[in-house]
């Protein structure tokens, strides 16, 4: 962890409000921290007076609708971007054919 010391912020705000938040994703901890917290709080939910709208709310079915062709254009996007990125790759290219590297 980085030790600081004060000093005059000169930074942008969204930088002043995101390092935080970046510094404790990167953290090893902050995933336990997070499910940790998470499970508290649903296990306050369910044995609490609200339980039944705790309830309710995991019954709630949610989608994300796209018309068929975009989301035909979107899958084919996606894959012909990640087909060109493998191809790219100099070391599958140096693996597919290592007469050719240079």
């Amino acid at each position: 962890m980085k030790t600081r010391i004060f000093q005059p912020e000169n930074r942008p705000l969204a930088e002043r409000l995101l390092t935080p938040f970046q510094e404790f994703v990167h953290a090893e901890t902050s995933s336990g921290i997070l499910l940790l917290v998470c499970t508290i709080i649903a296990l306050f939910l369910a044995n609490s007076p609200w339980a039944t709208n705790y309830e309710h709310f995991w019954e709630i079915h949610l989608s994300l609708g796209f018309p068929g062709v975009l989301l035909a254009f979107l899958v084919s996007g996606v894959g012909g971007f990640l087909l060109l990125r493998w191809l790219g790759n100099r070391e599958v290219a140096e693996h597919l054919a290592p007469e050719a590297s240079i």
